[in-house]
């Protein structure tokens, strides 16, 4: 009984930071309602396509900052359990925001902050290659999904040679299928030709 009700605490605590509406509230600051906007997401792709960059860098900024603090909260004083029990609901306030009309963002920026505590390495490998992705083909949703798959490889590597904590690899399996997830109408579009790029004022990404 004990457990459960951590379990049903840590994912009510989790989910609502995780709603935490950044995008949202810097869209409203900046006289937007983002979510009437581009792909009508109140993450830091539409916030960089609506508002200009220095916008997007404080909503990423947040959304890392809600993450990773949770996390490492969640950590220090429950364990690695616990972490992946919080992962599932910072992603599923992120995307579904119980502050912004069950609307919100894909998860990737949450997602990498999530990685920054678990696996700094893989987090920084993961948005480097996200990065050279997006700079290469100015696919935002595909530099998204290739960083991801490839921060989630390293973690899942990790559990298996160097022993780290075996939630860790099923928290990637399941940051790396909630992106898929979030990501399903980019896939289709990216499989069909039809992505927009970036700096494209269309970009449904």
């Amino acid at each position: 009984m004990e457990n459960f009700i951590y379990f049903l605490g840590t994912i009510l605590i989790s989910y609502i930071v995780g709603s935490f509406p950044s995008g949202l509230i810097i869209g409203k600051l900046n006289g937007l309602d983002v979510r009437m906007k581009g792909s009508g997401r109140t993450g830091a792709t539409n916030i960089l396509r609506t508002l200009g960059w220095k916008a997007a860098l404080v909503v990423t900024s947040l959304d890392l900052l809600k993450s990773s603090l949770v996390i490492l909260a969640f950590g220090y004083l429950l364990g690695p359990v616990w972490q992946l029990i919080a992962s599932v609901g910072i992603l599923l306030g992120h995307s579904w925001s119980i502050f912004a009309g069950l609307k919100g963002g894909r998860g990737v920026v949450p997602a990498v902050g999530i990685a920054m505590v678990i696996s700094p390495i893989s987090a920084i490998v993961g948005v480097g290659i996200g990065i050279i992705i997006i700079a290469i083909t100015r696919y935002v949703s595909l530099g998204s999904l290739v960083g991801t798959a490839s921060a989630c490889v390293l973690v899942i590597i990790g559990t298996i040679v160097v022993s780290q904590p075996a939630p860790y690899g099923i928290l990637a399996i399941y940051v790396g299928s909630w992106i898929v997830f979030t990501h399903k109408d980019n896939i289709g579009r990216l499989l069909h030709g039809e992505e927009r790029k970036l700096g494209n004022a269309t970009d449904q990404t």
